[in-house]
């Protein structure tokens, strides 16, 4: 998927191109696009065999520089349960590709795959058609191998799923159940994470259980934990009665 083919040698500039420059070259490969001047910005979606491919390019012509990036390509949050083995493989992909890098922001677990090139001298279309061309290709070629490394702990979440919902039911029964629903609590990422949050909710209820009253039972106090973490079970159980059985 290499578009710069389509050129026949014209087009390009001989200096810092603008955001119009670069529309002309992309109407010139017959790319569809959209363009946004107040961010001088521009998105294209491809699809491709895997599945769709959004590319986002940035065009800075007062620093002579062009970003071109596969935007939201992964999402890899910095708890996952195979995080090592992940960016092990991220840089292993990073040494084998020719043009571009993998970007990892460590605030969202957004994975991209990029790449920058300074325009001070210009940019021919032919070049710029290349570089995009290659990034969707790379990006697609990948993409399933690094999806079944990613969401592959999901299989045995999902294979242990009717222990867990027999064993929470024995243990809080339906009236408890009915009664935590309304203090149930919100899983993200879809509840794939469901262990870390776990151990953070029970960590929580017991910062938040203020100490006795003088004179009162303290046996009050011992047993909130307890039930802060039941209730916390409850509202995994609901997230995950959405999973497929």
């Amino acid at each position: 998927m290499l578009f710069g083919r389509r050129d026949s040698g014209g087009g390009g500039t001989s200096s810092p191109p603008s955001l119009d420059d670069i529309c002309t070259m992309l109407n010139r490969l017959e790319l569809k696009y959209r363009a946004f001047p107040d961010k001088k910005a521009i998105t294209l979606i491809f699809e491709a065999k895997n599945g769709d491919v959004e590319l986002f390019i940035l065009v800075d012509q007062e620093k002579a520089i062009v970003y071109i990036a596969v935007v939201r390509y992964l999402e890899i949050p910095p708890y996952h349960p195979r995080i090592e083995e992940i960016m092990r493989k991220l840089m292993e992909l990073n040494w084998k590709l020719s043009l571009g890098k993998l970007e990892w922001d460590s605030s969202d677990g957004e994975v991209r795959l990029s790449y920058a090139f300074t325009t001070e001298d210009g940019v021919g279309q032919r070049a710029l058609g290349v570089a995009i061309g290659y990034l969707v290709s790379a990006a697609d070629n990948h993409i399933l191998e690094l999806r079944q490394l990613v969401d592959g702990h999901l299989q045995g979440i999902r294979r242990n799923l009717p222990e867990f919902r027999q064993a929470a039911g024995a243990l809080i029964g339906d009236g408890e159940q009915q009664y935590c629903a309304i203090a149930s609590l919100r899983i993200g990422r879809a509840g794939a994470q469901w262990g870390q949050s776990q151990h953070h909710g029970c960590q929580q209820g017991v910062a938040n259980v203020a100490p006795p009253p003088a004179g009162s039972d303290s046996g009050h106090y011992t047993l909130s934990p307890l039930l802060m973490c039941i209730r916390f079970c409850v509202g995994v159980l609901l997230v995950l009665r959405s999973f497929p059985a």
